[in-house]
C-alpha cells in the first residue's frame, strides 16, 4: 500500500499489481518512478533467521530478479520482508556504494565473508561474468519492515494525503487494490 500512496503523492508514475503472465512471473507488483521500472517482490514468511542467499535462490527469487534485471538495464528488482535478507543487502549496498567493479572488487569485496557471499551470488548465475553480476547488484534494493510498523507508516502517510481516519483510509486502499488487480494505476485515476 505504500507505493499505492507514492502514486497518489505523485511520487510514482504509475503502479500494476500482480501483472499476468511472464511480466508478473515471481513479483506481486511493478512501479514506474521518473521512468524507471521496479519489480517488488513481496514475502510474508514468519519463521526464525533470515533470507539467506540460499534461500532466497531456492524460492526463485534471485532468477526472477535476474530474468528481469538481465531484460532490461534501466529495471530495478526490490524485495520486501519483515525478515532480514541481510547477505543480499550487504552486497547491493557495497555494489551502490562503489564507483567501478574494480573498486568493487578490490576493496568492497576484501573481506572473505562478503567475497564468498558475492561467489555464492554468482553461482547462482553462472552464465554472466562478475562484472555483469556487480552491475545488476546495483539494482536491487532490500526492504526489511514488520507488517505492523509498516501499517503505522501507511496510516502516518495517508493521514497527510488525504481528509479523514488514517486507518480507514488504509483499509479502502486495501480493498482498492484487491479491486484494481492487473490494471495499471495512475496519478488521479482512482479519485473520485
Amino acid at each position: 500500500m505504500e507505493c499505492m500512496l507514492d502514486v497518489m503523492d505523485e511520487k510514482a508514475d504509475s503502479m500494476r499489481l500482480e501483472p499476468p503472465g511472464p511480466e508478473g512471473q515471481g513479483f506481486e507488483f511493478w512501479t514506474t518512478k521518473q521512468g524507471v521500472q521496479e519489480y517488488h517482490q513481496v514475502k510474508r514468511q514468519r519463521s526464525v533467521g533470515n533470507w539467506t542467499l540460499n534461500a532466497l535462490k531456492r524460492e526463485g527469487v534471485l532468477t526472477n530478479f535476474t530474468a528481469k534485471l538481465q531484460a532490461d538495464p534501466m529495471v530495478h528488482c526490490v524485495f520486501v520482508s519483515a525478515i532480514s535478507a541481510g547477505q543480499l543487502a550487504e552486497l547491493s549496498d557495497r555494489a551502490r556504494d562503489s564507483t567501478s567493479w574494480e573498486e568493487f572488487n578490490a576493496n568492497f569485496l576484501s573481506a572473505d565473508q562478503m567475497r564468498t557471499e558475492f561467489d555464492l551470488f554468482h553461482k547462482a548465475h553462472l552464465t554472466l561474468p562478475k562484472q555483469a553480476i556487480y552491475e545488476q547488484l546495483k539494482r536491487v534494493h532490500i526492504r526489511t519492515l514488520d507488517e505492523s510498523s509498516l501499517r503505522t507508516r501507511i496510516e502516518s502517510r495517508a493521514s497527510t494525503l488525504v481528509d479523514g481516519d488514517a486507518a480507514t483510509v488504509v483499509d479502502v486502499l486495501a480493498e482498492l487494490a484487491s479491486d484494481r488487480i492487473h490494471v495499471t494505476t495512475k496519478p488521479g485515476c482512482c479519485q473520485g
